[in-house]
């Protein structure tokens, strides 16, 4: 189900032309709401921070430095409402460079899992005895601007289905304008110009996609790294989390921005987590 307040949005004179075309972009997507939990959570359970899953024997995800890298999120299937071509069961581990001022994020490939590792366990075990239960061999000074977060958080979802945003790369096409800066967009007489800044304006205040989910559409405070790269124009949003400081909640991507993970459609149904893309930014 879309979102009601969407839906109203979607009822305004301004968007009455394109309204039907946004609402066949809808899509299956699962909002994730967060609470501060920094106390009892257990090492299996969907989580923001805290100490991960890990199997005794596996090998704790570490930078080629050799110090580990920090679990930023991990997503319990077995919690999460049924999402097509997504697991229905295991674990799925994001894991970031605290150490680094960029999170681990690689400007340059931000496919490389160097500074980030993404990590599927298929099979999950609640026994605590087959878990590693001490972290201290895996703990790090962090980067003079910390973690992206402060505290554990818990996760509630809900599944409902999202439109495409005035962010994703495909907008402007899908609802034919022209791109900024392009020669069409140059050739626009003012009143054109004015008449599509408005309803981008208005899209993005009422359906701007912020906020963490699994699938869906991507919220960027920028760009849409997709759009600069034909290599990765497949790619769908595999996870997001956002800034989110209410309720006691202390999470802030550089200056109100927003983290999210991509992923290639047939690697997603193979479970093939080596290939996804990271990026964030913000204001």
């Amino acid at each position: 189900m879309i979102d009601p307040e969407v839906l109203e949005a979607l009822d305004d004179d301004l968007l009455e032309p394109y309204k039907e075309t946004i609402l066949a972009s809808a899509k299956p997507a699962v909002s994730i709401a967060l609470t501060r939990q920094d106390k009892g959570l257990t090492l299996w359970q969907s989580k923001v921070g805290g100490d991960p899953y890990l199997p005794k024997g596996a090998d704790y995800p570490c930078h080629p430095n050799g110090h580990a890298l920090t679990l930023l999120a991990q997503i319990n299937f077995a919690e999460v409402p049924k999402l097509p071509d997504f697991p229905e069961k295991g674990i799925l581990q994001f894991f970031i460079d605290g150490t680094d001022v960029s999170y681990g994020m690689n400007w340059d490939n931000r496919r490389e899992q160097t500074g980030f590792r993404v990590v599927y366990c298929a099979d999950v075990s609640e026994n605590i005895d087959d878990l590693v239960t001490d972290f201290s061999p895996y703990a790090v000074e962090n980067h003079e601007y910390g973690l992206p977060f402060v505290g554990q958080y818990s996760m509630a979802f809900q599944l409902g289905e999202q439109v495409i945003t005035a962010a994703d790369f495909r907008f402007h096409q899908l609802l034919g304008f022209p791109e900024y800066h392009s020669p069409e967009w140059e050739n626009l007489s003012d009143e054109e110009e004015e008449e599509i800044d408005n309803v981008i304006e208005y899209y993005f205040d009422n359906m701007g996609g912020e906020g963490h989910r699994l699938g869906g559409y991507p919220h960027f405070t920028q760009d849409d790294p997709r759009q600069r790269n034909e290599k990765i124009q497949d790619y769908i949003l595999l996870f997001q989390i956002d800034t989110d400081c209410e309720e006691g909640k202390e999470m802030m991507w550089g200056d109100a921005g927003v983290a999210n993970f991509f992923i290639h459609p047939d690697d997603l149904k193979n479970l093939d987590f080596s290939k996804v893309l990271y990026t964030w930014d913000c204001c």
